[in-house]
């Protein structure tokens, strides 16, 4: 279901919350200079209609990927349960694209925020698998279809994605994990990038 709420800021704007049919591809970790760090991979958002009759259609990102691209901006706020007072990390723009599928994107947890390293760990063991996204549509960014009763939008302002407990999808599932500590060696790395990602 979605509902209506403030974004931060110093514009008030209504920001809808939209859980989706999410398949996490994989996970991995890495630790860096800047800390350590846990991913996940796969589809924020689909191109289908959804239990609350909305569908969003292709190109809908488009313009919000450009803006946050063109302006250099943060990674995409990572919430838990869309709840603001838990940021677990972010979604880089370089990482957030659309294909025919729908959104895809990368998500960097940081796993020194406690809430961070146990909602990885939640969905590393799938028992959390499923996402929403947090958006506002301007006024002309939708369509409404009475004899479907379906409302198509065509242009969203992505403002944050949360990792979930429930999908407003029901077919959601993990694919795969993966994580860099299964790998004995570069071989095995070499191997697994030829196999699962093609390259």
């Amino acid at each position: 279901m979605s509902k209506d709420d403030e974004c931060l800021g110093s514009q008030p704007t209504k920001i809808k919350y939209k859980q989706v049919d999410f398949t996490l591809a994989k996970f991995y970790a890495e630790k860096s200079d800047l800390g350590n760090f846990g991913y996940i991979e796969g589809y924020l958002s689909t191109f289908e209609k959804d239990r609350g009759g909305d569908e969003i259609l292709p190109g809908a990102f488009k313009k919000t990927i450009k803006r946050h691209k063109a302006s250099n901006d943060r990674p995409i706020r990572m919430l838990f349960q869309h709840n603001r007072d838990e940021i677990i990390g972010g979604f880089p723009i370089a990482k957030v694209k659309e294909d025919k599928k729908g959104l895809w994107v990368v998500g960097q947890i940081n796993l020194a925020v406690q809430k961070g390293a146990e909602a990885y760990a939640l969905a590393k063991q799938g028992v959390l698998s499923d996402m929403s996204i947090g958006y506002s549509v301007p006024p002309d960014g939708f369509d409404y279809d009475k004899n479907s009763a379906t409302t198509y939008l065509k242009e969203i302002e992505l403002w944050e994605g949360s990792i979930v407990g429930e999908p407003m999808n029901e077919g959601a599932q993990i694919l795969g994990v993966k994580s860099i500590e299964e790998f004995n060696c570069m071989k095995d790395i070499e191997n697994y990038l030829k196999a699962e990602c093609k390259l």
